[in-house]
């Protein structure tokens, strides 16, 4: 199949585009449910389907009977290609020592779903050849996937391409990989969706892991870390016509009703950059503690079973000061209930954030 595909329109329809499944079908499936409410006429899958989720190879075989029906278009993600990677290796160790790190990997499952034997360096080719065989189809059908659909009046791309007049000449790591696309240039003169990158990644996210929509440069970030990132969800933008947008949701986690509103406070949050998570502790307290991002020199409150520790740097992925207020009545998603005093929530405005414990009760 050609990298980029032209896709025929016609001028009034509805889009429904979702990336960044990663192997959960039960949520994909609820998700579908609530996007079929809104009839769209076309369906859009942006990608990375499998690895990181239990359901990896259920939601690859569903995937591609969808595909069958003649208005949904799938193409290729940076984590669809981890299953002919494993398959060949440059080194059986290093695909390994992945296996170990990664225990919903693709290879892993299959190999679980033909009864044999769990992978080792011996008989590592043999499972391979194994399942090269008896998926022969589903591993063809993933590799060939496009990189990019065209359509008049939009792109729809995994991660990002080149800022080049030609961008479809961009190199392929680009569509499939580039960090931080919505700080970017977009040089296609249509909108862009992408996936890849979640959007909690973006300060512009304010907290939430729902689509950020960048009106002027024209690029819109759909991708809610879905099983990349703790309060993840997984989101469906619905394109109503040209410039017309809004979006469905869904995740995991546990609801609950909140019984008594709190005001919260999100004056002073500092959101972390995950590539630079390191932190120095300046005031400990009993549920949180006054904390300063090392590169930054930011100061805030992080909740204390957030810090880690590695040799002696001390690290948290988790924002500072991230104080969500709740209404009275409002369902919320509990992401991490374990915790002392307070519990990290999704509350009725999608923002992730920490609450008091005694201010809801579980459904």
């Amino acid at each position: 199949m050609d990298k980029i595909v032209n896709v025929f329109l016609p001028d009034t329809c509805r889009l429904a585009v979702i990336s960044d499944i990663h192997g959960s079908l039960s949520l994909l499936r609820r998700l579908l449910r609530k996007v079929e409410r809104r009839q769209p006429d076309y369906l859009f899958l942006l990608g990375d389907f499998i690895e990181k989720g239990k359901q990896g190879l259920e939601t690859l075989q569903f995937i591609r009977r969808l595909s069958k029906s003649g208005n949904v278009y799938a193409l290729r993600g940076n984590n669809d290609g981890v299953l002919n990677y494993l398959l060949n290796p440059p080194s059986r160790k290093n695909a390994l020592d992945y296996i170990a790190r990664k225990p919903f990997n693709i290879l892993s499952q299959m190999a679980a779903s033909l009864q044999l034997p769990a992978v080792t360096l011996q008989n590592y080719r043999d499972i391979a050849a194994e399942i090269e065989r008896c998926y022969e189809e589903d591993i063809a059908w993933l590799s060939g996937l496009p990189l990019a659909f065209e359509t008049e009046h939009f792109v729809f791309v995994h991660a990002g391409m080149e800022n080049r007049s030609d961008w479809q000449n961009s190199c392929e790591d680009s569509f499939l990989r580039i960090p931080w696309f919505h700080t970017q240039q977009n040089p296609t003169g249509k909108w862009v969706i992408a996936g890849h990158f979640p959007t909690y990644n973006y300060p512009q996210s304010a907290l939430s892991c729902s689509p950020l929509i960048d009106w002027k440069k024209k690029i819109i970030s759909i991708d809610g870390g879905n099983e990349t990132k703790n309060g993840g969800q997984l989101n469906a933008l619905i394109i109503d016509g040209k410039d017309s947008f809004s979006f469905e949701w869904e995740d995991s986690y546990r609801k609950a009703k909140v019984i008594r509103s709190v005001r919260g406070n999100l004056s002073d949050f500092s959101l972390v950059n995950y590539e630079y998570p390191e932190i120095e502790i300046v005031e400990p307290g009993k549920y949180f503690s006054k904390c300063r991002f090392s590169r930054t020199g930011k100061t805030g409150w992080c909740k204390n079973e957030s810090i880690q520790k590695e040799g002696n740097v001390l690290y948290s992925y988790r924002s500072f000061s991230d104080f969500v207020p709740l209404r009275k009545g409002d369902i919320i998603s509990v992401v991490d209930g374990t915790c002392a005093g307070y519990a990290l929530v999704r509350n009725g405005d999608l923002k992730l954030g920490w609450v008091p414990k005694n201010s809801y009760e579980l459904l």
